[in-house]
């Protein structure tokens, strides 16, 4: 595809910068393939068209949030959410069993062919629950309308979140070093192939010199698009930093943020950044992180206030946010881009405002 063509197709969708994991491609291509088809399989709903730009583990989603949301209203509107929600847990039980059961394999390959036909589906499911957060938003009245499920929902969603990080994602590291052993390359690059890649690479057990160099150059820097039921990805160094300057880059010298009350107060102090999961805790800090985790939890009671990037009403750091009564502020999108470790803010979470001071 043309550069153009990738501008024209982020552009014409609206797709915008949502979120951002640390993730490599591979899991980026499993997340795709569980958002589109296994979602409209399983739910009779689905996200059209995505897109991601990387670099090493770190993942940047441009999807059209609103789009999303619209959709899910309408599919509110014809099923039943609580027993959609319970399709999902008997799947994702299912799923679970599978994983822990192949840990035990020897075979890196067996073991790869296993998670690769189940962490799509697994993907899947948090983009459900994902998509009910996206229909939500801020919107309270919404919300309200849930309130009934909103526990539910959010103890779902993270009880696949724990089975992504803690387990899927070091099995799939620990499978391509494996095999990068075995055929005596770098067995790291395996995990920016595509999903079709690496199952081409899984059945003939071989790897060329040529695909070698195309994963070298795509931890370096990838765009990947799916749009009408195609994937699209390169690695063409022009085209992937033009997208990330108009789509995913910030001007540093931003000096207000403005966001989402997950609890309200004023708080002055110093910011103390981890982007994704918390290892420490700072007492009359100001966090500030893209998301909140369960793991989190026990960490965040300390912290004076609490700024994330993402985040809506039914979302974890809005839960822990009315739980501990912390003035935290949600949503800001770039908070983790503008700020910086030992920067003084004001957080006026009863406006949704942060201010950096100094």
């Amino acid at each position: 595809m043309k550069a153009d063509n990738y501008f024209k197709i982020i552009r014409n969708n609206g797709l915008i910068h949502a979120s951002s994991r640390q993730l490599p491609l591979i899991s980026v291509s499993c997340i795709f393939l569980g958002y589109t088809k296994i979602l409209k399989k399983v739910v009779g709903f689905f996200y059209n068209t995505l897109g991601s730009i990387g670099k090493k583990n770190q993942a940047n989603f441009l999807i059209n949030e609103d789009r999303i949301g619209d959709s899910f209203g309408k599919l509110l509107k014809r099923k039943n959410l609580n027993l959609i929600i319970k399709k999902m847990r008997q799947i994702f039980d299912k799923n679970k069993q599978l994983i822990m059961r192949t840990k035990n394999e020897k075979d890196p390959f067996k073991t790869l062919t296993v998670v690769l036909r189940v962490y799509p589906h697994v993907l899947s499911q948090i983009g459900f629950y994902n998509s009910i957060m996206r229909y939500v938003k801020d919107d309270l009245n919404r919300a309200k309308k849930l309130s009934n499920l909103i526990s539910l929902i959010a103890k779902e969603r993270d009880n696949v979140a724990n089975l992504i990080y803690p387990e899927i994602e070091p099995l799939i590291k620990k499978c391509v070093n494996k095999i990068g052993k075995t055929f005596c390359f770098e067995g790291d690059l395996l995990r920016y192939a595509t999903l079709q890649e690496l199952k081409s690479i899984i059945r003939q057990k071989k790897i060329y010199k040529n695909n070698i160099v195309k994963l070298f150059k795509r931890r370096r820097g990838y765009l990947y698009l799916i749009y009408e039921n195609k994937e699209y990805v390169t690695s063409h160094k022009a085209t992937v930093n033009g997208v990330r300057k108009e789509f995913i880059d910030v001007k540093k010298n931003i000096n207000i943020l403005k966001g989402v009350t997950a609890y309200p107060g004023k708080i002055t102090g110093k910011v103390y950044k981890a982007f994704h999961g918390i290892k420490i805790s700072k007492p009359g800090y100001v966090l500030v992180t893209n998301i909140t985790k369960p793991n989190d939890t026990p960490l965040l009671r300390k912290f004076a206030a609490i700024i994330t990037n993402e985040g809506g009403v039914l979302s974890h750091i809005a839960v822990v946010a009315r739980e501990f009564k912390i003035p935290s502020v949600m949503s800001t999108k770039i908070a983790t881009k503008v700020l910086k470790d030992g920067d003084m803010v004001e957080v006026d979470a009863d406006k949704g405002i942060v201010r950096k001071l100094c």
